[in-house]
């Protein structure tokens, strides 16, 4: 790095000046460096440079002087010992693996050839299972502190995953289960706060009501009631009366999206099975087997190909349709 000073005289005449740095920390790459004689004329000023590396140290402590006959000053950095600031990227390295049997097993830690030993650790964790491996890195995701719909759905529904497979698992998380309480409840009553009148949420509070954006929103109230979380009791009828004052028709003409968002809307709205559509089929669960029927075509035939490619004694009826788990 390159430290400098400005010399000026103030005199009326020409000096001959010796320029040197002085300090601990500070190594110059020239040593013959240290002392640098200038010209400088009367009125004037002159530039004067040492480069060299920064040793281990916090702080450089520099005095910068210079001498011309009679003539001599001394002088230090007006902010005092200059602070030194290492810039780094740290880096993390993990392996992970697993001990069938009992014995020893050899992992190698391999160290860069030059780096700066602050702050590093060594961590090992062992895990009934690979999967448990991740409960340690878990955290509650922070709301928005904005009254933005979507966001807040977003933060909703991990929480409520990781507060459920805790709580599932009878998984003792003193540092995380708090955290996450608050974060959901704080999402439920904000989600409260900027419901619509007419039942629905929009992008942003006071926003026109949007029928994705109200389903998704009663999709994830009903999970946190499910999960055991507090939902004023008219909060999710409003939302289900908008979503079914303002749902269309479900036709075979209408855009893939347009299906899969009724689909959407009615996993919400019932428990129905999707994998038995046809025994529970009343006309809202029509368009269910549309989606089916429109999107698994040709998986439909590809099935009665193979089934009529096969030999006779291996031939089994294939049902009247086809249904994918949703």
């Amino acid at each position: 790095m390159e430290l400098a000073a400005i010399v000026h005289n103030n005199t009326s005449g020409t000096l001959e000046t010796q320029v040197f740095l002085n300090g601990g920390g500070f190594t110059l790459d020239d040593p013959a460096q240290s002392i640098q004689p200038v010209t400088i004329e009367s009125g004037g000023r002159v530039r004067v440079s040492w480069w060299g590396k920064v040793e281990g140290t916090d702080s450089l402590d520099l005095t910068f002087g210079a001498t011309a006959g009679d003539y001599n000053d001394l002088t230090k950095p007006i902010w005092g010992k200059l602070p030194v600031l290492r810039y780094s990227s740290p880096q993390t390295f993990g392996t992970a693996g697993f001990l069938a049997t009992g014995g020893e097993r050899l992992e190698i830690v391999s160290l860069p050839r030059s780096y700066e030993p602050t702050g590093a650790e060594l961590q090992l964790e062992v895990m009934p299972s690979l999967a448990a491996s991740i409960l340690s890195d878990l955290r509650a995701i922070e709301p928005y502190d904005l009254d933005y719909t979507e966001p807040a759905l977003s933060t909703l529904m991990p929480n409520l995953s990781v507060y459920k497979a805790l709580t599932d698992l009878e998984l003792d998380r003193p540092d995380l289960m708090p955290g996450l309480q608050d974060a959901i409840m704080d999402v439920i009553e904000r989600l409260e706060r900027i419901q619509n009148s007419d039942g629905g949420w929009g992008w942003t509070a006071n926003k026109t009501s949007n029928l994705y954006l109200t389903t998704y929103a009663l999709f994830a109230l009903k999970e946190a009631e499910l999960t055991g979380f507090y939902v004023k009791s008219e909060t999710m009828p409003a939302a289900r009366d908008y979503i079914l004052s303002n749902l269309y028709p479900a036709k075979m003409d209408v855009d893939d999206w347009q299906i899969n968002q009724l689909v959407f809307i009615e996993y919400t709205l019932s428990p129905v099975s999707y994998t038995h559509l046809r025994a529970h089929e009343t006309p809202e669960h029509l368009v269910c087997r549309l989606l089916l029927e429109k999107k698994n075509t040709q998986l439909k035939q590809l099935s009665l190909l193979l089934f009529n490619n096969q030999p006779a004694s291996t031939q089994h009826h294939p049902p009247p349709y086809i249904t994918y788990p949703m």
